[in-house]
C-alpha cells in the first residue's frame, strides 16, 4: 500500500459548513406544507410511514457548497491550512483493475484510499489553500483541470466496478461505500466545470457502484445482520449522497425509508444498536462505528430540509438519547455487556472481528476484562461529536463527552475510520470550533509532514 497517498487524506481536515435552518413538517406522519416557512418537522408519533414522499430541495449539495467552504475557512479564528505546497501535483493517467486475493475488509477500502482519495486530496488541498490565501494565479485553474482530468479518466476506466464481490457478504458494499465518499465530495465541488458528456460518464460511474451495492439491502441474501448493522448504514449513506448529488428522487426516498426502518429495527430498551450490540467483545466498538455514517445521514438530510436531529429516530430514542447511552457505555461497560447477553451473540467471527488484526501491544491497550468478559474499548476517532453538536447543540451531552477521558483521547483525525465525513472537516461545522485539542493519528502521516502553516 502506498503510505504517502493514504496519509495525505488529512488535508480535508478544514472543511466547514454554515449553520442550517431547514426542516420538515408532518402531521400524523404526513407532510404539511408551510406557506410561510421552508422549515418542516417530522412527527414523533409515526416517523416510519414509508409512503411519505420526500423531496430533494437542494440537488447537488452534499456537505457544503464550495464558496461557503472557502468563505468559512477564510474567516475562521481557528484557521489551519495544511502545508500541501511541498507535494507535487499528481493525477493518475490510468487506473489499474486490481485483482485481490480476497475481498475482506482492508483490501478494497485501502486501495481506494491510496488510488483515489490521496491524489485527489493533494490537488484539492492545494486549490483550497490558494483560494484561502487569496492567490489569483493560473495554478488555481490548473488544479481544477487536474481534478477534471483525474475524474474523467476514472469514469472511463472500470476501476470502481473491478473489485470482487461475494454475493452473500456485505464487505464489498461497506468498503466501497465508505472509501468513495471523498471522491464523490470533491466531484460535487467542481461538477459545474464538466461538460454534459463528462457529467454523464461520471454520474454513470457513481450510480453503477450504488446499483452494484444494493444487494446489501437484501437480508435474504447477506443476512439480516449485515443489512441492518453498520455495513448497511455506511452503504445507505452512500446511496443517500448519490441520490442528492444527481437529483434521483426515488433513490432519495428509498434511502430515507431504509434509514428509518433500520433505526426502528435496531431499537433496544437501552438505546444501543440492536445488531451491533450482539457482537461480543466488539459490541461497544461497533456501536461507536455506527455514529459516523449516522451523523453524515442526519447532516445531509438537514441540508435538504429534513430535520431529524431532535426527533425520535425510533419509537423512543433521539440521536441525543443514542449518543448519551453510548457514552455511558464507554464509562460503564456493564451496560453494553448486559445488553449483549440479553440479545444473544452473533457468529464467532463477528465477536472478535474488530481486534483480530491487533498486535499484542494494541490488545493490551484496548481490550479489557470486565467481569471476566472481553470488551474492546474505543480506539477509533470520536470526531463525530462535532457534527452531533452542530446538529443538536446539546451541551449536556457535550459535557458528558468531555468527562470521558477515553473518548477525548480518541478525538483525532483518522481517515481510515471516517470516510463518511469526507476527511473530518467536522470540527468547523460549528461557527466556533469545540474547545478540544485536535490530534492527528501519526500512523496516517508522512514522517516529514509539517502539520500546518499559519
Amino acid at each position: 500500500m502506498n503510505n504517502s497517498f493514504k496519509s495525505i487524506r488529512i488535508f480535508l481536515l478544514f472543511l466547514l459548513i454554515p449553520s442550517l435552518s431547514l426542516g420538515l413538517t408532518f402531521s400524523n406522519g404526513k407532510e404539511v406544507k408551510d406557506n410561510n416557512s421552508n422549515k418542516t418537522e417530522v412527527s414523533n408519533n409515526d416517523p416510519f410511514n414509508v409512503n411519505d414522499k420526500y423531496v430533494i430541495k437542494n440537488p447537488g449539495l452534499i456537505f457544503i457548497e464550495l464558496e461557503s467552504l472557502i468563505d468559512n475557512i477564510s474567516v475562521s479564528d481557528d484557521k489551519k491550512i495544511d502545508d500541501c505546497r511541498r507535494y507535487n501535483d499528481f493525477a493518475r493517467e490510468n487506473f489499474d483493475n486490481y485483482k485481490f486475493k480476497a475481498s475482506r475488509e482492508g483490501d478494497i477500502k485501502w486501495s481506494i484510499e491510496d488510488d483515489l482519495t490521496g491524489p485527489l486530496t493533494i490537488i484539492f488541498c492545494k486549490y483550497l489553500s490558494g483560494k484561502v490565501l487569496d492567490k489569483q494565479d493560473d495554478n488555481l485553474q490548473s488544479q481544477i483541470n487536474l481534478i477534471k482530468t483525474f475524474l474523467i479518466k476514472l469514469s472511463e476506466s472500470n476501476y470502481l466496478n473491478s473489485f470482487p464481490k461475494q454475493n452473500d457478504d456485505s464487505d464489498h458494499a461497506y468498503e466501497t461505500s465508505a472509501a468513495i465518499i471523498p471522491t464523490l465530495f470533491i466531484y460535487s465541488q467542481f461538477q459545474n466545470e464538466f461538460n454534459n458528456e463528462e457529467k454523464s460518464k461520471i454520474k454513470k460511474m457513481f450510480l453503477d457502484l450504488e446499483k452494484k451495492n444494493r444487494y446489501t439491502f437484501n437480508s435474504s441474501q447477506v443476512g439480516i445482520g449485515s443489512t441492518y448493522n453498520n455495513h448497511g448504514m455506511y452503504t445507505n449513506n452512500y446511496r443517500l449522497l448519490v441520490s442528492i448529488l444527481f437529483n434521483e428522487n426515488k433513490m432519495f426516498n428509498e434511502s430515507i425509508n431504509f434509514f428509518l426502518e433500520q433505526m426502528k429495527y435496531n431499537e433496544t430498551e437501552t438505546g444501543l444498536f440492536k445488531i451491533d450490540s450482539k457482537r461480543g467483545a466488539c459490541a461497544l466498538h461497533y456501536n461507536l462505528h455506527n455514529l459516523s455514517p449516522l451523523m453524515s445521514i442526519l447532516w445531509n438530510l438537514n441540508l435538504q430540509g429534513i430535520d431529524l436531529s431532535k426527533k425520535n429516530l425510533n419509537s423512543k430514542d433521539s440521536i441525543s438519547d443514542i449518543v448519551s447511552v453510548i457514552i455511558d457505555s464507554v464509562e460503564d461497560p456493564k451496560l453494553v455487556i448486559e445488553q449483549n447477553k440479553k440479545l444473544g451473540y452473533s457468529s464467532p467471527y463477528s465477536l472478535i472481528s474488530c481486534y483480530n488484526w491487533m498486535s499484542d501491544e494494541e490488545k493490551n491497550k484496548y481490550v479489557i476484562k470486565f467481569n471476566n468478559e472481553d470488551l474492546v474499548m474505543p480506539y477509533a476517532s470520536s470526531y463525530w461529536i462535532n457534527i452531533f453538536m452542530a446538529l443538536t447543540d446539546n451541551q449536556d451531552i457535550y459535557n458528558k463527552f468531555l468527562k470521558s477521558q477515553k473518548l477525548k483521547e480518541q478525538y483525532f483525525y483518522d481517515a481510515s475510520e471516517e470516510e463518511s465525513f469526507v476527511g473530518l472537516y467536522s470540527k468547523y461545522f460549528l461557527s466556533k470550533p469545540l474547545e478540544l485539542d485536535t490530534k492527528i493519528n501519526k500512523n496516517n502521516l508522512l514522517d516529514e509532514l509539517d502539520l500546518a502553516i499559519q
